[in-house]
């Protein structure tokens, strides 16, 4: 099961950054139906990967603005889009999954897609930002809970 909850994260990855990257004539494309058909033949099922997907689309006008927020001295247009979607996920999964992820847990693996697609640096910077919003959003002592 975990195994398969980061499979869908990194899958989810790759369709945002597909997604944000996409130009206006090419909008139709899905980019979540490109990446499972061609990247999620291992998972069993794809309603995680595809229910993520969908909530942080939703939620990425609302998670840029708390970028903004949390990480001041870093205007968006200096983060990579890598590392904006890698918070875009995080963020998605702390404040609005309705699945049984814990704070700790989506941190962890946001961390862990900074390694695999951007880089140390990267992994500790988004563990920062994604730490400070568990701390402001839900106090200090709810780390744990969801």
């Amino acid at each position: 099961m975990i195994k398969n909850r980061h499979l869908s994260r990194q899958l989810v990855v790759k369709a945002l950054f597909s997604h944000m990257s996409q130009t206006a004539e090419n909008e139709s494309f899905s980019s979540i139906d490109y990446v499972m058909e061609n990247f999620g033949q291992e998972l069993a099922d794809e309603t995680f990967s595809r229910n993520l997907f969908e909530m942080c689309l939703k939620n990425t006008e609302n998670s840029q603005e708390l970028i903004k927020e949390l990480a001041p001295e870093w205007p968006l247009e200096k983060i990579t889009l890598i590392d904006q979607v890698v918070l875009i996920l995080g963020m998605t999964e702390i404040l609005f999954t309705i699945q049984d992820v814990l704070t700790v847990v989506a941190i962890n693996e946001a961390v862990e897609l900074a390694k695999e697609f951007s880089g140390q640096s990267s992994a500790k910077f988004i563990n920062g930002v994604l730490s400070n919003l568990a701390k402001i959003k839900l106090g200090e002592n709810n780390l744990q809970a969801k």
